[in-house]
């Protein structure tokens, strides 16, 4: 916007022009410098986006969030809304990935606000990943090792692909569901030593059941898993 200092502005011309200004520098002439990433769908983003916009308003952060402080920054005051969230249920229980666009805004978290350890911190632009167009990776075959059933062209996403160990070991392919009730099972134990601890409904991470050596994290199983459908229903 370029204006004509020659040109003799009247006072509502100004406020009109200020106005403007404060618009542009407020809403617009901004850089984006940190997103989380990873979520498991739309909804579950937009819900976590509208809680970190309004924390005043969400049940999960209204008692959780203290307001912004006096000498507090509106950046460092939602990087401190951020942290929380994340170690908040059911956020930090989510495959989320932390990335900073602009590395020279980059700051450490508060020793006390660390995200989980299964969430990453990355820096740089997000890498879009390739398309494969193999069509033979489609075709899978062998059975599950938990419930013995083969993997067959059945139609169904859920029947026919498996998700395997990331370590490649030869018994190491399931049905989703088997899977995922595997490793259910295994956060019920635990949660049984510590009774205060609610039972989730989603995994998060286990063992291996084949190799017993490799941890297994949901989010990134499921990651693979849709890869894997989106050949299955492509070929």
């Amino acid at each position: 916007m370029v204006v004509d200092s020659r040109v003799e502005l009247n006072p509502l011309q100004e406020r009109d022009l200020g106005n403007l200004c404060y618009f542009l520098n407020t809403f617009i002439l901004r850089d984006m410098v940190l997103i989380v990433h990873g979520f498991p769908n739309d909804i579950s983003a937009l819900r976590f986006e509208w809680a970190w916009q309004n924390p005043d308003l969400s049940r999960r952060l209204s008692n959780a969030v203290a307001p912004r402080r006096p000498k507090e920054t509106p950046f460092e005051y939602r990087f401190r809304v951020l942290s929380c969230m994340l170690r908040i249920g059911p956020w930090n229980r989510l495959g989320l990935i932390i990335r900073w666009l602009k590395q020279e805004y980059q700051r450490d978290f508060d020793t006390d606000l660390s995200p989980p350890l299964h969430m990453p911190i990355v820096f740089g632009p997000v890498q879009l990943e390739p398309k494969r167009n193999d069509s033979s990776e489609g075709n899978w075959t062998g059975s599950c090792q938990l419930c013995n059933a083969q993997f067959k062209n059945t139609g169904s996403l859920y029947d026919d692909v498996p998700i395997r160990c990331p370590a490649s070991c030869i018994s190491g392919s399931w049905h989703l569901m088997c899977i995922a009730e595997h490793m259910l099972a295994s956060s019920e134990s635990t949660a049984n030593q510590n009774p205060s601890d609610l039972l989730p409904l989603i995994p998060l991470s286990g063992t291996c059941p084949a190799c017993h050596s490799v941890d297994l994290f949901w989010p990134h199983l499921i990651h693979q898993w849709k890869m894997k459908c989106r050949v299955c229903s492509s070929s």
